[in-house]
């Protein structure tokens, strides 16, 4: 009965915790004017356009049009010929470059390009919160876990800051390349805390961004006592000092703007080999939420389905 009591709870805290998420209102600008006030037509540079009825196109903006009946509106070009938009039909206009606003970060493994200019909230397997926001370069994240029966005390909790310190083309293909550095610091619980610094290079093609991490335990302590209430207690054993590996893949899967695969593995200690852990999934995703869904293996064995939304407000 205990048991199917914890499910219970695991399933409520989900459609509490996930669901307001997903249903939030997508933050699309209502001023029919202000849309397309930063727009320049180029027939250079691509342009992604989600419609307010939910259909996404992407080409080239040829001209800014002004309709008597319509407003303001774009004369776009696109695979299958021109079309006239009107603002009054536009639910988010940007460079192409600028539609996936999910870069920072694969399913937990940060990326090295920043948040940017943009702030998100998130939910990770239904009971972890998770924020984040950026100022340019900087970037900054938050979580903390709300797992039924397990007491505040005993929940788990992460800071993350990290700094976009070079960002540039790639010199050898189409592309370009980022460089950070960063560090976290987690709380096992209220008695157990860890320290990690570490460093990222993300390689962006033309579909596909591969990114390499390096981490390293800066904390004191080799071992820690994880408790989660009735859900029982594990002794984990952590070298300080310990260096750690990290590799991840975003690419989008053919022509279609909304399916991403990603991909990442690690070992949190690289004289030991036996702790590793990889994560196969897919990004549904929008310029404003996204959900991902995927399957992580490890070798204890171990298998653990992997779920999250996040919403990136306008």
């Amino acid at each position: 009965m205990n048991s199917i009591r914890k499910v219970f709870y695991l399933l409520a805290l989900i459609l509490l915790g996930v669901l307001p998420v997903a249903a939030m209102p997508v933050a699309d600008s209502t001023d029919e004017t202000s849309i397309l006030k930063n727009i320049e037509p180029s027939d250079t540079k691509k342009h992604y356009v989600r419609l307010k009825n939910g259909d996404i196109l992407t080409g080239y903006i040829l001209d800014i049009v002004t309709d008597e009946k319509e407003g303001a509106g774009i004369k776009m070009k696109t695979a299958i010929g021109i079309a006239t938009i009107y603002a009054s039909q536009i639910a988010d206009i940007r460079l192409q470059e600028e539609a996936n606003r999910h870069t920072h970060r694969l399913y937990i493994m940060p990326t090295a390009e920043p948040i940017g200019n943009n702030h998100f909230i998130s939910n990770f397997e239904g009971v972890f919160l998770y924020a984040g926001v950026g100022w340019k370069f900087l970037s900054v994240t938050a979580g903390r876990t709300f797992v039924p029966t397990v007491p505040g005390s005993e929940q788990f909790s992460l800071v993350t800051a990290k700094a976009t310190v070079y960002q540039g083309d790639n010199d050898y293909m189409s592309g370009g390349v980022s460089i950070a550095l960063g560090g976290s610091l987690a709380f096992l619980n209220a008695k157990n805390a860890m320290q990690h610094v570490f460093g990222a290079a993300t390689f962006t093609m033309t579909k596909t961004k591969l990114t390499g991490l390096v981490f390293y335990k800066a904390g004191a302590q080799d071992f820690y006592t994880a408790t989660a209430g009735t859900l029982g207690t594990a002794n984990v054993k952590y070298p300080n000092g310990a260096f750690g590996l990290g590799l991840g893949i975003d690419t989008k899967l053919s022509e279609w703007n909304d399916l991403r695969f990603i991909a990442e593995g690690w070992n949190n200690d690289i004289a030991v080999p036996f702790n590793s852990a990889a994560l196969i999934g897919i990004r549904i995703s929008n310029t404003s939420i996204s959900a991902d869904f995927g399957i992580a293996v490890f070798t204890a064995p171990a298998i653990v389905p992997c779920v999250s939304f996040a919403w990136t407000p306008f």
